[in-house]
């Protein structure tokens, strides 16, 4: 009986412990749009209306925002709420949303004296959607602006402390800022076209499309290049998130300067992770995806870890006279 209450107990404990990390009050809207301030410009043309939906992704309410005629500025139709943030803390915003017609952009947004935002193109089925921050000062609000017509939902709204990521070795490799830092090429006769969609991601909200429709006449006729500061003799992992349109088109990473290491991928029609262990030959090199099929690729959350770190070369000490 003991063993029972002290289980019990300790499952109530993890469930609070759970529910406290999560800084959004009503996070599902099941107290409707208690905890929540809205900003509806009266002094403008909006014409929009926030309540709650039966139409949940979970629990029996999400937010609704339906909005007919839009304001001079993105931040005149807002869903808010304050937060208790530390200055220098790591969070990730992660929520579900969806809307009426396909494509339609909202702005999550965490603001006070500084601005931090990114844009979200949404489905019309259920997606989670996630948004890392680091909070530039204490007590942020999270904000929602709705600046395009039509019928939005949020459900299941979490803003959590996170473990605060280490330095990329790789920039931009979720490609939340386009193709900042690559290079694409289609080269000796290739045809291929380099989208980042904002529709279809693994990591983030964006992902890098190759569609190939002619390869050319060698291995790296086609290909999307990024530089990282290798240190030469020390072993990193490469990880990526991929997929294809056809299951078993093939991918190569290569490691590559003046040296060439490279490694073949099979990728499937699903988004797969995928590694790559290997010793630089060189410092300061790249690493180059190349398509070697026809069809449409799919790369996302692009990563390099330092499996081993350069030892610190010991000094000598001067001996005392």
């Amino acid at each position: 009986m003991k063993k029972k209450l002290i289980l019990a107990l300790f499952s109530v404990a993890l469930a609070f412990t759970s529910e406290a990390q999560n800084l959004v009050s009503n996070p599902g809207f099941e107290a409707e749009m208690a905890n929540w301030n809205r900003n509806l410009d009266t002094n403008s043309t909006v014409d929009a209306t926030f309540d709650v939906s039966s139409s949940a992704y979970e629990g029996a309410y999400s937010f609704q925002a339906n909005v007919k005629e839009l304001g001079a500025n993105p931040w005149d139709i807002m869903l808010m709420q304050d937060l208790e943030t530390i200055k220098g803390e790591h969070y990730e915003l992660s929520f579900f949303a969806k809307a009426e017609v396909e494509g339609v952009k909202i702005r999550p947004q965490f603001q006070n004296t500084t601005y931090t935002a990114t844009d979200i193109s949404l489905t019309k089925a259920w997606k989670a959607y996630k948004f890392p921050i680091t909070a530039k000062e204490d007590n942020l609000q999270l904000v929602f602006q709705f600046f395009q017509k039509g019928v939005f939902y949020l459900d299941n709204l979490q803003v959590v402390v996170k473990e605060k990521p280490v330095k990329a070795l790789i920039t931009n490799g979720s490609f939340e800022k386009d193709t900042q830092g690559w290079v694409t090429m289609a080269n000796d006769g290739a045809n291929a076209k380099f989208t980042v969609l904002d529709s279809d991601a693994k990591d983030g909200t964006k992902s890098l499309t190759t569609l190939v429709l002619l390869p050319g006449k060698n291995t790296w006729s086609i290909a999307s290049i990024v530089p990282f500061p290798a240190v030469k003799y020390k072993k990193y992992k490469l990880k990526f998130y991929a997929k294809s349109s056809s299951a078993g088109n093939r991918l190569k990473a290569q490691i590559q300067k003046t040296t060439y290491s490279p490694k073949d991928f099979t990728i499937t029609s699903d988004w797969q992770a995928y590694e790559y262990v290997f010793s630089a030959k060189e410092n300061n090199m790249e690493v180059a995806f190349q398509y070697l099929d026809s069809g449409l690729y799919y790369i996302d959350g692009v990563t390099m870890e330092l499996l081993s770190k350069p030892k610190k070369k010991k000094t000598k000490k001067s001996k005392k006279k």
